[in-house]
């Protein structure tokens, strides 16, 4: 009996730390393909960006890739095509960097330069309600839609951005 509650507790242990870092899952998705994993996080919030890119001789499967999100939480809100020039107008101090909005990229004094760019080409980003809010320090404005999977066109690379708390 004593062991079952030990085990008990470790398994609540263990399945609670998914929500310590919000979008953890995703190192689990296509691991041979990932290839970047950037995650910053603190007591009030933080983010995580990730980035895949498919062998010469296969691609990825958006079907796929928004089932894996929908399994675990993420909710579709909705989806936002770019052209390549405006994705490779998106630059600070020199760096491509992906346009976390907070106003759902309505107004550009809100941006939220923190997340790096790996696509130039022309993409789709599906939005998501991930269970997390999203708050811009300062003044307060806040998101539910704040879990990005950005899907190139041709499906060769997608990147994951998620940021949460203040």
């Amino acid at each position: 009996m004593r062991y079952v509650k030990i085990l008990l507790v470790l398994f609540v242990i263990v399945s609670g730390c998914q929500k310590l870092k919000p979008a953890g899952f995703w190192v689990s998705y296509q691991e041979p393909f990932l290839k970047e994993n950037i995650s910053e996080f603190g007591p009030y919030g933080g983010f995580s960006a990730m980035h895949w890119r498919a062998s010469e001789s296969c691609n990825f499967s958006k079907k796929d890739i928004l089932k894996f999100a929908k399994d675990h939480g993420w909710q579709f809100a909705d989806t936002v095509l770019v052209s390549s020039d405006a994705v490779t107008k998106y630059h600070v101090s020199g760096k491509p960097y992906f346009p976390f909005s907070y106003t759902n990229f309505s107004k550009p004094d809100n941006l939220e330069p923190t997340f790096p760019r790996w696509i130039d080409s022309d993409l789709i980003v599906f939005r998501h309600r991930t269970g997390f809010l999203a708050i811009q320090p300062g003044n307060a404005i806040q998101t539910e839609i704040n879990g990005y999977i950005v899907i190139s066109a041709d499906s060769s690379q997608f990147s994951v951005y998620h940021l949460w708390g203040e």
